[in-house]
Formats: C-alpha cells, structure tokens, sequence
C-alpha cells in the first residue's frame, strides 16, 4: 500500500462558499454545507495535487486532473487529507474514485491534542511551528481557473501543493506525539473507525423521502400560521424584544431581566432561560400562549433540517457529516447543517431517511448504556443484577419515590423512575431534575415541585451508595481523580488509567485535559475547577468528571461493536450516540442478521466483563424509532 496526501483548490465566491451563507437555485441564501458545496450545480475544481511521503509531488490543473487521478491505483492507495470528507467527496461524487484507506488529520487532531486546541491546517502549521498556508485566496475569490493567469495559476498550485506538504507533516508530527504520550502506536481499530467515519460521508447510500420532508415542512409552517392568527401577531413582534415586553406587560406580567455581555440588562427571551420556561406554563391561557409562541418562532430548526436534508435528497444519496472524537468524551458530534446525531425518537424526519432499494435500516440501541456503566464501575450491584435479571429497572426506584408499588402501567411515575435512574447519577440537583421532569425526556411530561424533585434525587442517592456516599462512592472517586488530573499523576481507576494530565480509555485513546486549572473558592460544593475548550471554560466537578468517564466507555463499546458488525459484512452507515445504523439486504435471512446484531451489542466488554449489555432492536424501510 502506498501513502499519498491529496488536496483540492475550487472555486468560492461571496454566494458561494463553506463559511457563512450560500445561494440556493431559488434564489434563496440558506446556511452553507460541504454537502451542498461539493455537489452544488455551481461547483467547480481549480486544481489538485498529490504528495508522497519522499517530497515528490504532482501538480494538475483543472482539465489535467481525470488524468493526474487516473495515474493512481486507488485499490492500493492510503489517502491523506485535511478534513478528508471535503477532499473524499469530491472525489467520489466528481470522479468517482474510492481509496483503499482514508486518513485525516482533522480527525486525528481532533482526538490526540483534545478539544481546547484549534484544528484547522493553518492552526495546526502554527501549533507544530510548520511553513504557514501559502494559498493565496485572495487572488482567486470569485474566479474560476479559466480566468486565472499564468502567475496566479502557479500561485495557487504551490499552495496546493504546500497544503498536501503540511498534511503529511502534521500527520507525522501528529502520530509521533500520541506514541511519545500513550507508549504504543495509534490504535488500528480507531484508524479504522476514521475510515468508516470518512466513508459515511464520501460514500453516501441512505435516501431522503422528498414528499415526507416537504410536508414536514409546510406541517410547521402552518403551525406557526395558525399560532399567529390565533394570538393576533406578526412573527416580527415575537422576534423583537421591545414588543415583546409589550405583549406580556398587556397581560399584566411584568418581564424578568438578566445580565447581557456588555452588562446590559435584557429580557429572558432566551428559549434557556427558566422565566420564559415557567411562563410557557402560566395559569393565563394568553401569558402561556405567547411565550410558547415566542419559543417556536424562534426555533427553525425543524424547517431548517427538514429544507437542508430535503435539498441534500434532491442531489443524490444523503452523505453522513459525523466528526470523528468531535465531543470532548471522544464521541462522534453532528456537524454540516443536517446533523444526523439529534434527529428525536417518533419525529417524522425519520421517516425521511430510508433504506436504498433491496435493503432496511436497522437501528440497534444499546440499551441504557451508561446507567449500566455507571453502576457496575461504581460496584451498585442491586442495580446490576435488576439489569441482568431482566427486571424493569425503574420501578423499585419508582415505588419509593411515590411510596407505594409502581408498574409499568404507571406510565407517568415510572418514568420520573426512570429519570431518576438515568440522570441522577452525574449530580443533577432538585432544579435540573424539576426541568428534565417538565420536558417529558424520560417519559410524559410532569410538573413537579421543588420539594418532590428534592425528595427524588434524595431517594436515588439514599439507593447508590456506591455512586454517592461519601467518602468512597464512585462521586468522591472522582474527586480524587480531579486532583491526578491537575497535577499530572498516574492513577488506575476500573478500566481507566490517569496519566500526563489524561484519563487513557481501554481503547488507547485518552480524554485530554491539559487545560483543566484548580480554582478554590469557586465551587459551592468544594474545590473548584474549570477546562478551557474550543468554546470557551466549562465548569468542572465530580460529577460532571464521571459524566464524562461513562460516556467515554460507552463510546468505547459502541465503536468496537460498530467495527464488529461492519467486519462480520453488513455495511453501518452512520450512528446517534448509541445506536448503529445498518444496512440489512431484505429477505428470508433480515431477521437473523438484525438477531446477530442484537448479540453483538449484548456481549460483555473484555474491559468491564462484570456489565450485562443488552440491545434494542428496530428494523424498517426507514430510519425506525
């Protein structure tokens, strides 16, 4: 196999490119994506190189590349690129090549220098004190290659050429770095994982349901019609703050204010804050019509998926856009406008995405993952067997939170069990568990009192002593884990080892935290921390320590599932969280694949081998749930 580094230069303008808004054909500008870019009717090459290991390159401008491309035996070829689903895109979708192998930086960046590091070619050529970019974009906006000089020309492949470089460079660099860290080579099974990850995207075969998108979106629109005739609106005046507070003040409510970032006072309008939250409730009819009228306004993002996957339908199958280690926990994150990691359980979206012909779409979920995770780390052993018994697992929780015998026919009381199940494990106090209960996350929605949701989260930590007592419960664990990280220690904790500032998964991949900083006083609740990532400082804290840790491991267990499954021969073309998206070939054997692979998401992890897994299974034409 040979190790080559691609790069493509194309053509942008102010309607036309990745960043900031695109015109559509008709003519209305919508948020760029790299789907919508790559296979847009305006896009066009200007030029392309290749770079091998040893320095040589070759250079192609836009009519030269079918043939520069052609030169290469892609059935024996490693490609390299920075954001390889960009440069993999164009080269199935234009030239309908697929490598052997991908690689990419973006992605290995993404996971060995943490998520406080910018990972853009330019912030990683500074990073590494490389040659900066050199492409000259400014001498090619808004020009296509037949308008482009001699100079200008050989400007611009120099440039490529100097990317393709660099990508090499920084992938050495890169693995060099995990090597020097971790004491062993980038792991196979994760060089694998980015392969696929780049395939889902670059080699799209799941298919949109125009009809089904469309009418989602006019179903909304009408909603939103109907809300405004009723309440006597324009949606101007529910999106401007000053008529707002008019509205409300002429129902008599008299609006709450916060701090803004000029320190500024300004209305809580936000759809997060808690006072448009308890106005969405109000006794008044009128009071709680607006505000839940304000919240949907405000909130496009039905219409705006259901337009962006409904486009992305009309130009072929739907590409994939998941960002390798894109979470801080080393989970996949959404990304290119569709994003296919948040599309909610019963939502008709779903039903939009559909199987290619002559195959379903299995979804397996493996079920409640990480409160099965949580506790057997922690050692709550009652709660283990209750998973591995088959029982319900909410309802003895459940009983004592109401205090008298709960079943499943009690929808409403066992799901505040099952929330409290699920949630309460990361520290969530009485107010967080008030608003989860209000939302209907873990089953219908419930107003509860302050009190009862105190008495909830009392009860579950009264029941997981081995999660919250003091001082050896997994909480307190992770206070002492906090310390390791901050000073840079090794320590083993269950399937995890803490060393140079990182917690090292059984996959040998580590969750940085070379950003996390001890800042005592600021923390109610005891010693105060906080992490600086790419959006800025989080607070830190046990529980949101082991948060992280679960959610990790989880993603652990469903990525070496993902490549078993994809290993055994059915093809996964995506995944949400914890749950794999598989093409099934239809058929007398479907619902024994979809069988085998149920077992395989139920079989224990060799590094938790104590934890009973166990898998949900779905099957349809559509993306099922």
């Amino acid at each position: 196999m040979q190790l080559i580094s691609l790069d493509f230069e194309t053509f942008f303008d102010k309607g036309y490119s990745l960043r900031g808004m695109m015109l559509y054909p008709d003519g209305i500008k919508r948020r760029a994506t790299t789907e919508a870019y790559i296979r847009g009717h305006r896009f066009d090459p200007l030029c392309c190189c290749i770079r091998w290991p040893d320095g040589r390159d070759r250079r192609a401008g836009k009519s030269a590349i079918p043939a520069l491309l052609a030169d290469v035996d892609w059935s024996t070829t490693i490609c390299v690129a920075h954001h390889a689903a960009f440069d993999g895109l164009i080269l199935s979708h234009h030239y309908g090549i697929r490598p052997a192998y991908w690689l990419d930086t973006y992605s290995l960046a993404s996971v060995i220098l943490g998520n406080g590091t910018k990972v853009g070619l330019g912030a990683l050529a500074e990073h590494y004190r490389l040659p900066a970019k050199s492409v000259p974009y400014n001498l090619f906006r808004g020009r296509h290659w037949e308008d482009l000089d001699l100079p200008t020309r050989e400007q611009v492949l120099d440039g490529c050429a100097h990317d393709a470089g660099l990508t090499l460079a920084i992938l050495r660099l890169l693995l060099a770095e995990f090597a020097g860290k971790a004491g062993h080579a980038f792991p196979q099974s994760e060089l694998d994982l980015i392969d696929l990850t780049i395939r889902w995207f670059t080699e799209p075969e799941l298919v949109g349901d125009l009809n089904l998108l469309s009418e989602v979106w006019l179903n909304e629109q009408q909603t939103k019609t109907d809300m405004l005739a009723e309440l006597g609106v324009s949606a101007d005046d529910l999106r401007s703050d000053a008529r707002l507070v008019e509205l409300f003040e002429a129902e008599g409510v008299e609006v709450a204010y916060k701090r803004g970032k000029d320190d500024s006072e300004i209305p809580c309008f936000a759809a997060t804050d808690d006072w448009l939250r308890e106005m969405c409730d109000h006794d008044d009819p009128a009071v709680g019509a607006l505000a839940r009228a304000r919240m949907q306004i405000k909130a496009n993002a039905v219409q705006t998926r259901a337009e962006t996957l409904g486009w992305m339908a009309t130009r072929g199958p739907m590409p994939v856009y998941l960002r390798y280690a894109g979470a801080h926990t080393t989970r996949w994150s959404g990304g290119d406008g569709g994003n296919f990691q948040n599309i909610k359980r019963g939502h008709p979206i779903r039903k939009a995405v559909r199987a290619p012909a002559g195959y379903l779409l299995a979804a397996p979920d493996s079920k409640q993952i990480e409160c099965r995770i949580l506790n057997t780390v922690a050692g709550q052993w009652d709660v283990i067997e209750r998973f591995r018994s088959g029982a319900d697992p909410y309802v003895a929780l459940a009983s004592a939170i109401y205090g008298r015998p709960i079943t499943p026919a009690d929808v409403a009381e066992r799901g505040t069990g099952k929330q409290a199940e699920l949630s309460c494990g990361y520290m969530a106090g009485a107010a967080t568990f008030q608003r989860t209960a209000a939302k209907g996350t873990y089953g219908p929605a419930v107003k509860l009192r302050i009190e009862f949701a105190k008495r909830c989260v009392d009860l579950y930590r009264k029941a997981h002593p081995a999660i919250c007592l003091r001082p050896d419960g997994y909480w307190s664990q992770a206070e002492r884990m906090l310390i390791h990280l901050v000073n840079g220690s090794e320590e083993r904790w269950g399937p995890l080892l803490i060393r140079d500032k990182r917690i090292w998964l059984p996959n040998g991949l580590p969750i940085v935290y070379d950003t996390l900083k001890r800042e005592d006083g600021t923390d109610p609740r005891g010693i105060g921390y906080r992490l600086n990532t790419r959006r800025g400082w989080v607070h830190m804290y046990s529980g949101k320590l082991v948060e992280n840790v679960v959610q990790a491991l989880a993603r652990v267990k469903i990525a070496e599932d993902i490549l078993e499954i994809q290993r055994g021969g059915l093809r996964v073309k995506g995944m949400s969280h914890d749950e794999a998206w598989i093409l099934i070939p239809q058929g007398a054997m479907a619902q024994q694949a979809l069988q085998w692979c149920g077992q395989v998401m139920s079989r224990p992890a060799r590094w938790l081998p104590a934890c009973p897994f166990a898998a949900d299974l779905a099957m349809a034409e559509h993306y099922p749930k």
